[in-house]
């Protein structure tokens, strides 16, 4: 049972297929036989609900992904702050070590100028 509209050359172009008519070559993915006509009611709906559950995962991917986009973030952030704290932290043990040196130079000088009086003492002593 054939259901594509007949077109006689008296209705040509006053009926209102009549736009159909450049395409009237082409048939139904499933063909304009009784099955394919039945398979194709059946078959839409069902791709349908295929494309919906398919957007329905794409989204929860799409979730999961932000959801880990954000993680990541939220990580990059916390390292950068930790990051800031070992800085300062560094920079003040260094400025200890750097004070420290400063100290540690100024009593080796005190040092040796005991040590060169005590010399000197010890060397006018023993003559």
């Amino acid at each position: 049972m054939n259901t594509s509209p007949t077109f006689s050359a008296a209705e040509g172009g006053n009926h209102h297929f009549r736009f159909l008519l450049p395409h009237r070559h082409l048939s139904s993915v499933f063909g304009n036989d009784w099955f394919a006509l039945k398979a194709e009611a059946f078959a839409a709906p069902l791709i349908l609900l295929a494309q919906t559950r398919q957007a329905d995962r794409d989204k929860a991917h799409a979730d999961a992904d932000a959801q880990h986009r954000e993680a990541l973030a939220l990580a990059a952030q916390e390292r950068a702050q930790a990051t800031a704290e070992q800085t300062a932290q560094l920079l003040e043990l260094m400025d200890q070590n750097t004070k420290l040196t400063e100290l540690t130079k100024q009593l080796s000088q005190h040092i040796e100028v005991l040590t060169t009086e005590l010399h000197s003492q010890v060397c006018k002593s023993a003559k």
